[in-house]
C-alpha cells in the first residue's frame, strides 16, 4: 500500500540575490521608439504636403 503513496517535497527557493546599486539615470528604454514614431509622423507629414 506504500508503494502508492506520492510523495510531495517543497520546491526549493532560490536565496534572494542581493540588490546591487541602482541604476544611473540614462536614457530609457522607450526613448529611442518614441523617436522613430515622431521621425515616421514627420516624414509621413512632409509626404502629404508634397515637399519631399
Amino acid at each position: 500500500m506504500s508503494d502508492n503513496v506520492v510523495k510531495f517535497r517543497r520546491i526549493e527557493k532560490k536565496p534572494e540575490e542581493p540588490k546591487g546599486p541602482k541604476k544611473e539615470p540614462g536614457v530609457p528604454d522607450w526613448l529611442p521608439w518614441i523617436v522613430l514614431v515622431a521621425v515616421a509622423v514627420v516624414l509621413y507629414g512632409l509626404q502629404q504636403a508634397q515637399i519631399v
